[in-house]
């Protein structure tokens, strides 16, 4: 499991740059990387509020305290930024790493994923327990966020696969489907030089409460995020009504 320590030894930039998508299986990525010793790039200023945060919500537990807690944390530091040169953001697009980093030596990967998984897992993980996830699927396919109390990181933290990867012209990411991650995963072990054999440990896995899709949803979340069943062929499902 990734540790305080684990982060901490390993906080420094180097030539892989995974570009963590959220809840694409970033974490057990991330884990992977820091069990074969490789540099690579982490968010040193995010990387404490996380620390913070799994520190007290092993103590309130999801409670309204623990969301206090979590703005109040998030606040300072991006308060601090006006006084840090540290990233803004641990989830950092392509366009923000090329910004940050203009050498031609860093070698680029991620996981993508069906917009629709993506959603039924950010619910599950962040909102389950607070509204329903028809409301959840609506408010965001609308840019509302009326259930967020920060309404601008869930925003940012949903954003489409093809905002995060830009165009990617020059072709520089490796990209691997989380749908196919068992057959794909051979050839992120080669992009990386590691043993083939190396084992996912899949970390911050979402509840397996099955979540139902309507063709009304559906439609919504295929008009949301358009560019990422086009560019990466996604194709939209939903629970079919039965005939009477």
């Amino acid at each position: 499991m990734i540790n305080s320590k684990s982060i901490i030894y390993k906080m420094k930039f180097g030539k892989y740059i995974f570009i963590h998508i959220p809840k694409n299986m970033g974490h057990s990525i991330e884990n992977i990387l820091i069990e074969n010793g490789l540099e690579y790039e982490l968010d040193v200023k995010f990387s404490i509020i996380k620390l913070s945060l799994k520190f007290i919500h092993n103590i309130y537990n999801n409670s309204i305290m623990y969301y206090v807690c979590y703005f109040a944390i998030t606040l300072l530091f991006f308060l601090k930024d006006k006084f840090m040169n540290l990233p803004y953001a641990y989830h950092t697009t392509y366009n923000q790493y090329k910004k940050k980093y203009k050498t031609e030596d860093n070698k680029y990967f991620t996981i993508i994923r069906h917009p629709q998984g993506r959603l039924e897992s950010y619910y599950k993980f962040m909102y389950s327990n607070v509204i329903s996830f028809e409301r959840f699927v609506k408010e965001v396919c609308d840019d509302s966020y009326k259930f967020s109390l920060m309404p601008n990181i869930d925003k940012y933290n949903l954003q489409s696969n093809y905002d995060y990867l830009g165009d990617d012209i020059d072709n520089k990411i490796l990209t691997i489907k989380y749908e196919n991650i068992k057959d794909e995963f051979p050839n992120l072990c080669s992009f990386l030089g590691i043993d083939s054999n190396t084992q996912i440990k899949h970390f911050n896995k979402s509840k397996e409460t099955k979540l139902i899709y309507t063709k009304e949803m559906a439609k919504l979340v295929y008009d949301k995020y358009k560019c990422d069943y086009k560019k990466y062929d996604y194709k939209i499902y939903y629970e079919k009504k039965n005939k009477k």
